[in-house]
């Protein structure tokens, strides 16, 4: 599996996720914990999901590993060795994607028994594999970013960093700097990514559902990236996505609060 069928299993996975969130749009209930029809299909639509692609994934999460094995005693040349990386990257992000989205449909937030991915690691991975698709020589300047934050899976903070994460590389000209920065301020984590913009933008524009500033390059997006991250902060109370433009730097500031998280079905 090379790095193009990957990116295709994650626009498949960003194409469910847009379905996901069309139908919780049309619901009288905002969460996926709720008792209604509605809640119990998205549940029940998350939970094949899962066991459909994790299977098919872990079996090549399983051939790479024999793979890398058998070429262990080889000498790799460098585009060899990047592109296995690349692999691995694409199947640790797919992987904590469908986790997370099964920790939000049944408010597990809290549960690490399935992480086996740090968020730094998550992040590392995702620069890998962003960049390598976007074909761009970036740099990147992590700070703070931790390992996991309590109360929360680190698939769950994956998955809001993510697409604002793919938005900074998409955006960021070759040769050119992203930063991604974590502090702990008051009770909220937060998280700012930022990137030199090269297009005049509209920042209240970016709190529009649907609107993406990859249309203004005269590609046709969804602009679903932003509006999941809503939908999955949402589930926190107190939690806000916001967007600062300041010397042609746009930074997205992503800041969780640390409430203490419950498993609700299990409180209902």
């Amino acid at each position: 599996m090379d790095n193009i069928q990957l990116h295709e299993i994650n626009t498949n996975i960003e194409q469910l996720k847009d379905l996901l969130l069309q139908k919780d749009r049309t619901s009288n209930n905002k969460n996926f914990s709720g008792k209604d029809e509605d809640s119990s299909l998205q549940q029940q639509f998350i939970k094949e999901l899962f066991h459909c692609l994790m299977t098919p994934i872990s079996q090549v999460d399983a051939s790479l590993s024999t793979v890398k094995a058998k070429l262990s005693n080889i000498d790799r040349d460098e585009i060899l060795e990047r592109s296995l990386k690349s692999i691995q990257a694409g199947i640790k992000l797919t992987k904590s994607v469908l986790y997370a989205y099964r920790q939000v449909a049944y408010y597990t937030f809290n549960n690490v028994s399935e992480d086996t991915l740090t968020i730094n690691d998550g992040v590392d991975s995702a620069e890998l594999l962003y960049q390598s698709h976007s074909k761009k020589q970036l740099s990147f300047n992590n700070q703070n970013i931790p390992e996991s934050i309590p109360g929360f899976s680190n698939y769950f903070i994956l998955a809001t960093l993510l697409p604002l994460l793919e938005n900074a590389i998409y955006a960021t000209e070759s040769s050119q700097q992203i930063s991604i920065e974590y502090e702990y301020i008051g009770q909220d984590h937060v998280f700012r990514i930022s990137n030199p913009c090269q297009n005049s933008i509209n920042i209240k524009n970016l709190y529009k559902d649907g609107f993406s500033s990859k249309n203004e390059k005269g590609k046709q997006h969804k602009g679903t990236g932003l509006a999941i991250v809503r939908n999955l902060i949402g589930k926190i109370d107190h939690s806000k996505l916001e967007f600062e433009l300041n010397n042609n730097i746009l930074t997205a500031v992503l800041k969780i609060h640390n409430n203490e998280i419950q498993d609700r079905n299990t409180s209902n």
